[in-house]
């Protein structure tokens, strides 16, 4: 998976903020426009993220089942660490 997709998040977030606060002085078609491509693109960005991070194995799981899963492997690597090896 690239992290590439993660990096671009936060330029696309201060792109976004950045033409927010161009538009607040004045509102042009121009401005109108770079605002929605900007918002296009963080949010193009934001769902290939979120497609590349529920494709990790587990990344389908809730954190709820995330701790469940920890538990049982904290628990069974607990018990086999009191099995002497023979």
């Amino acid at each position: 998976m690239s992290t590439t997709l993660f990096a671009n998040l936060l330029p696309d977030v201060v792109d976004v903020f950045d033409v927010i606060n161009e538009s607040e002085a004045s509102t042009t078609p121009q401005l109108k426009k770079k605002l929605v491509q900007a918002s296009n693109s963080l949010r193009d960005d934001l769902s290939r993220a979120r497609e590349a991070a529920y494709n990790i194995e587990g990344g389908y799981l809730s954190l709820e089942e995330e701790e469940v899963i920890t538990e049982m492997l904290k628990s069974l690597i607990a018990r086999k660490r009191c099995v002497p090896l023979t």
